[in-house]
């Protein structure tokens, strides 16, 4: 039986070798098959080539034309092949260097290039001999009909057009005048059919012309079914109140009449429309000059002042008024208080979120969309995720506008009036800075992104850098804490924000923020960069912020301010000329830069200063200050969003200091005020906008007192707002 099966079992494995062989058979008949049909070719090829030989060879063969043929397209075939296959020329290699080509071989070559002129033609023998033989044959045939030059007339012919004369001298007719004469030129030549600066017709000419149209006239009305009215003769209407100067252009449209205008019409006082600082500029008449309606528009102006500045004080009593109820009055209940939205689903907050920031991306209005985020129901928990879905989409989209992202960043903190926590804000950047790695893989700009983006909220104060620096050092991939400032990626990413900062508002505001922050930069280079010898004034340097740990950018300035004593003339010029010739861009922009000259400016304003006029000692830093407020030079390379108006503001909020410190002296404040307009500091725009401005600070220092300096300045303000009414009744 063991027998049996062994056999059994042997002729499973045989049956398995007799199918290699079978397939290794079939391969090998292939393969002879393959090389009979290559041999019986190659045979064919050479019993051919045999009998051509032979063929050729006979005495009494003579090949055909279509033979002849195809053996000479044969030669030229192997010849084209060969010299393609051969070593080109230098010629045929394309641009060739000296080294490239034989000496000498450039005189040799027959190069070809286009000519701009038309070659002159080669002079011969046989061209002399043809040009004598037609001078002869048109000198035989009386044929002198070459074409001569004619000079063109001079003579004031009627049938030739009268040359123009240029004349240069300074036309003594308005422009109107010049368009009235060309329309009645226009108007002449179309109704006779002469021109007006042609010769005046003899008396019988045109009494015979007058004769004849009426006579055509009578003629018309004859010969037609309905009679022929006479000529319409348009009335030339010629406007004296011609623009001085108009040029035409497709744009822009200048004009100007002023000397077509009277000294009234130019320069109306008193109403403010004259003059660049409304009813600082004056009037043109004395009281005795006054008509009955400039007094009747005195009394009603001065009435519509004492009006609004009475509103004014009683809307500010009644507010204080309400705020001491409120104060006295018992906390209202809890259901008093408005009910918060109900919390939305996930699906609705997916579905709002896209058509938000949709809407926000194509308008750029961050306002509406704060607003319509503000109604989401359960949003402080989704803060983290909607920071990181903004910026992450923003990686991804690629076409992004940072700008606008940054604008709608910086209104979400709470402390700017926006709907989200700052610790929320600060979870969501940590998410984004565990995979910033990886998004600087696709995007390598991302960390520029993000510091752009974080940059408002960080100068606002709404974020601390603190917290993000804190983040930073604890961002990365899940289980790898620290990842990001091991690989060196946290301390690039903090250097772009400061100097982002240092952009929008100033060196001085990045140094303040790195201060208040206690950050130790050196803390967050990378090991790798650390054993390359990467130190942190290298790695400032690089990014461009290489003063801000020493806070050296407002040093000059204060050098300069403690080298001048006292406030004069001559130190405010000096001052000024400083400012603009040596001072930094990046530290002028910012309104710390104007605090300062502010400050030492008004330290010249004695305790017991007379509001009732000007303050003396102030008005020499007027140089100064309009320097200080004038910012750095258009052309400099500034991305700051600071104006200035900004720096203007952080004059008022200087005085306002100053004021406070000394317990809002009675009008000091308001005459500071009126000394700094008359002195072209400032203008009214920005002191409205220092009445609304509700952060009250210059930079980050916050500025106490603002309530009370709106009460003391109440009445200029409301001037100001009389004149603006009084400006546009008048218009």
């Amino acid at each position: 039986e063991e027998e049996e099966d062994d056999d059994a079992g042997g002729g499973g494995f045989d049956g398995f070798d007799d199918a290699e062989t079978e397939e290794e058979e079939e391969e090998a008949e292939e393969k002879d098959l393959s090389s009979d049909d290559e041999a019986k070719e190659k045979e064919k090829e050479l019993s051919s080539a045999a009998a051509a030989a032979a063929l050729a060879s006979r005495r009494d063969y003579a090949p055909s034309a279509f033979q002849r043929a195809q053996d000479a397209l044969k030669r030229q075939i192997k010849t084209l092949e060969a010299r393609a296959l051969e070593e080109k020329t230098w010629l045929l290699k394309g641009e060739a260097s000296a080294k490239e080509r034989p000496k000498n071989s450039v005189l040799e070559a027959d190069v070809e290039f286009d000519h701009v002129a038309a070659p002159p033609p080669a002079v011969s023998e046989e061209m002399t001999a043809r040009l004598e033989d037609i001078i002869k044959a048109r000198i035989v045939e009386q044929r002198f009909d070459d074409v001569e030059r004619v000079e063109p007339s001079t003579r004031d012919d009627r049938g030739r057009r009268q040359l123009t004369e240029l004349d240069d001298t300074k036309s003594k007719k308005g422009l109107g005048d010049i368009y009235a004469d060309d329309y009645v030129a226009q108007k002449h030549l179309a109704k006779t059919g002469a021109r007006l600066d042609e010769e005046k017709e003899e008396p019988i000419v045109v009494e015979a012309r007058a004769l004849f149209a009426a006579l055509a006239t009578k003629l018309d009305a004859l010969s037609n079914f309905h009679f022929a009215p006479k000529p319409i003769v348009e009335e030339m209407q010629i406007k004296t109140d011609a623009p001085a100067l108009q040029v035409e252009e497709v744009a822009p449209l200048m004009v100007s009449e002023a000397s077509r205008k009277a000294p009234e019409e130019v320069f109306a006082g008193g109403e403010g429309a004259g003059g660049a600082r409304g009813s600082a500029a004056g009037d043109v008449k004395a009281d005795a000059e006054f008509t009955k309606e400039d007094r009747k528009a005195a009394r009603a102006k001065r009435k519509r002042k004492a009006k609004a500045v009475g509103n004014e004080r009683e809307r500010v009593k009644a507010k204080r008024e309400r705020e001491k109820e409120a104060k006295e009055k018992a906390p209202e209940p809890a259901s008093a208080v408005p009910a918060a939205a109900p919390p939305m689903s996930e699906e609705e907050y997916e579905t709002e979120r896209k058509r938000v920031l949709e809407y926000f991306f194509d308008d750029k209005d961050a306002d509406e969309a704060i607003a319509a985020i503000s109604r989401w129901g359960g949003f402080e928990p989704r803060v983290p995720e909607f920071v990181q879905h903004l910026v992450v989409s923003g990686f991804e989209r690629r076409t992004m506008d940072w700008d606008a992202a940054a604008s709608l960043f910086r209104l979400l903190p709470r402390s700017a009036g926006g709907p989200a926590p700052e610790a929320g804000l600060v979870a969501g950047v940590k998410l984004v800075l565990d995979d910033l790695e990886d998004h600087k893989c696709d995007l390598p700009k991302a960390d520029t992104h993000l510091a752009t983006v974080l940059a408002g909220v960080v100068a606002d104060g709404s974020v601390a850098f603190k917290e993000i620096a804190a983040a930073a050092h604890e961002a990365g991939p899940e289980g790898e804490t620290g990842y990001l400032r091991e690989e060196g990626g946290a301390a690039p990413v903090l250097c772009k924000i400061l100097a982002a900062v240092a952009d929008a508002c100033g060196a001085p505001r990045a140094e303040r923020v790195l201060a208040d922050s206690g950050v130790d930069l050196a803390a967050f280079i990378g090991d790798m960069d650390k054993e390359d010898g990467v130190t942190l004034d290298a790695m400032l340097e690089k990014y461009g912020i290489g003063t801000l740990p020493a806070a050296a950018s407002l040093h000059p300035l204060r050098l300069k301010l403690a080298e001048q004593t006292e406030v004069s003339a001559d130190s405010s010029a000096a001052l000024a000329s400083w400012i603009e010739g040596e001072a930094a861009a990046s530290a002028r922009v910012s309104t710390e830069f104007v605090g300062e000259v502010a400050a030492w400016a008004l330290a010249a304003v004695p305790a017991d200063a007379d509001a009732s006029s000007p303050i003396a000692a102030l008005e020499p830093s007027f140089a100064a200050l309009r320097a200080a407020c004038k910012g750095p030079d258009a052309g400099s390379p500034s991305k700051s969003e600071i104006g200035k108006e900004a720096r203007e503001i952080a004059v008022l909020s200087a005085a306002q200091r100053l004021c406070a410190s000394r317990s809002f002296p009675a009008g000091l404040l308001e005459r500071i005020f009126r000394d700094l307009h008359a002195g072209d500091v400032l203008d009214e725009t920005a002191m409205k906008a220092w009445r609304d401005d509700e952060s009250s600070a210059i930079g980050l220092e916050k500025i106490a007192g603002k309530e009370k300096a709106l009460f003391e300045t109440m009445e200029l303000l409301q001037e100001f707002a009389s004149d603006d009414e009084g400006a546009e009744d008048a218009a």
